[in-house]
């Protein structure tokens, strides 16, 4: 996306109480007011977010914007699981590469 230059405070962070929600949020400058970020941590260890902080994050978002899309580690990881246990509804996105070129022909025949 372009904006790791001004991410200053992190997910992790506002988990921590070390600052709220409206301070680690970056603003994407190309979409005006309706596109945010809050940055996952290039540091803290995945198990310092655990699926209750998420959850009172994702609800204080809820409030302020009409979508919040989390992207997060496929498969069925620490990170996948504190995600989808609190979404609503989910888009799945599949990295076509990733699967056989025979497979592939026989799923879009279908």
């Amino acid at each position: 996306m372009g904006l790791t230059n001004r991410v200053v405070y992190d997910i992790v962070d506002v988990a921590q109480h070390r600052v709220v929600v409206s301070q680690a949020l970056v603003r994407d400058p190309r979409f005006e007011d309706n596109l945010y970020l809050l940055a996952a941590s290039q540091f803290a260890d995945k198990y310092v977010l655990d699926k209750d902080s998420l959850a009172q994050i994702i609800d204080e978002l809820k409030q302020r914007f009409d979508f919040v899309m989390i992207d997060c580690p496929a498969g069925i990881e620490y990170g996948f699981q504190n995600a989808v246990s609190t979404m609503a509804k989910a888009i799945i996105k599949r990295q076509m590469q990733l699967y056989p070129t025979k497979l592939v022909v026989e799923l879009t025949e279908e």
